[in-house]
């Protein structure tokens, strides 16, 4: 672990892996109204000596970086105002003053990217603060205080603008605000349904079901899943063939069994697992989907070797879409091809299927046809393509040691 002295008085300053450890301990030796950025590793602001007047400064964790500011009894006397820059899966957590005289002013979230950052804030034993601006809040980010539990959201669809209200103490009587700016009708629609669903754990988290984000190649270029419609097509391993359905289930991860989660949990098959360039890039299908990997169709949960391709336990919002084309055939999708959907009596396991009419023979479950594929059963076959792709995720490891080396 680094200590690090900064003078933030007059410039900016980043913090990275080139100037710094990953976990690291922060001095500012001087405050202005800079920016102080955690890029990609874990800081903690622990002093602050020397503000300059009508200080308004900046504290910013991007790339998965995490950064932590107490001002339980850190020698600041006022601030007029502090912002808080949040980029993709990144975390910033704030413990406010202890001490009688600090102030730290108007407080702004801005969160940035494709969602799945978080802020959290702890009230200290003299703290003024309740509420924060919030910019930029969209699906799977997530906001809390620590102590505080839902009281109410609305959304006002004229200016885009809604209201997140928490509360804590007898009776609710205590309450905190996060205003929240701009927020997409969608994402507020989703919420308004039933936003007490959405406060999990402590945390008020933005759904992620449309987060899906699985890019398809179509005759148009690649298109996310969610956006794939009836009637459009996509390439197969046998030329372009027309979507017929588009099956979708959205689910809590809080809301399954335990005892079924491990039957749930997205299986993550990283960049180049199962040969150079296939995947593309990473991909996520469920459990039970067959990949077409050495001319056979096998399981995604078969071919799991805790490295290259593991379960993704990480997801509080579960999304899952099936595509059915005019023929079953294989879709390329971040360069694997994969099964398309084939009937075997469960269609009734997708949210949208009791508007179909498509299945006709009933819900009795059955081996679903793949006609001029194979889906392997065969232990002996799955055992030897486990260990080829193990042995290559060993070979991928190997490769990027000297990188290791010197980085």
């Amino acid at each position: 672990m680094a200590i690090l002295n900064l003078d933030l008085g007059a410039s900016d300053y980043v913090i990275d892996s080139s100037n710094a450890d990953s976990t690291n301990t922060v001095n500012l030796t001087a405050l202005g109204s800079q920016t102080l950025t955690v890029d990609g590793v874990s800081a903690v602001l622990n002093s602050i000596a020397g503000i300059a007047a009508a200080a308004s400064p900046t504290f910013s964790a991007i790339n998965g970086g995490d950064l932590t500011v107490n001002y339980g009894a850190l020698g600041v006397s006022a601030l007029t105002a502090v912002t808080y820059n949040i980029g993709d899966t990144s975390n910033v957590s704030v413990s406010g003053p202890d001490l009688l005289g600090l102030t730290i002013g108007t407080q702004t979230v801005n969160f940035s990217g494709n969602g799945s950052g978080s802020f959290s804030y702890e009230k200290g034993l003299i703290d003024t603060v309740s509420s924060f601006n919030v910019n930029g809040f969209s699906w799977g980010d997530s906001v809390s205080v620590d102590g505080y539990t839902f009281d109410d959201f609305s959304y006002n669809s004229v200016s885009g603008s809604a209201s997140l209200v928490l509360e804590r103490g007898l009776f609710g009587a205590d309450k905190f605000t996060f205003n929240l700016n701009g927020i997409s009708p969608e994402l507020a629609a989703m919420i308004q349904a039933d936003p007490d669903s959405f406060f999990v754990n402590g945390e008020f988290v933005a759904p992620v079901c449309f987060l899906a984000g699985t890019m398809i190649e179509t005759e148009n270029g690649e298109v996310a899943v969610e956006d794939i419609q009836v009637g459009d097509k996509v390439r197969g391993r046998n030329g372009m063939r027309e979507v017929r359905w588009v099956g979708y289930r959205h689910d809590w991860a809080h809301h399954i069994p335990q005892a079924k989660l491990e039957d749930f949990w997205p299986i993550l098959v990283k960049r180049n697992a199962v040969s150079e360039n296939v995947p593309s890039k990473d991909i996520r299908v469920s459990p039970w989907h067959h990949l077409y990997v050495d001319g056979l169709l096998v399981r995604a949960k078969d071919l799991v070797n805790g490295s290259t391709v593991v379960a993704d336990k990480g997801l509080k919002r579960i999304s899952y879409y099936h595509i059915e084309l005019d023929q079953f055939d294989v879709i390329r999708a971040h360069g694997i091809y994969s099964e398309s959907y084939t009937d075997g009596g469960n269609r009734d396991f997708f949210h949208n299927a009791d508007v179909t009419s498509l299945a006709p023979e009933g819900h009795g479950r059955r081996e679903g046809s793949r006609p001029g594929f194979h889906a392997v059963r065969d232990q002996q076959t799955i055992r030897a393509m486990h260990k080829r792709l193990a042995d290559r995720a060993v070979m991928l490891d190997g490769e990027m040691l000297p990188l290791k080396r010197t980085a």
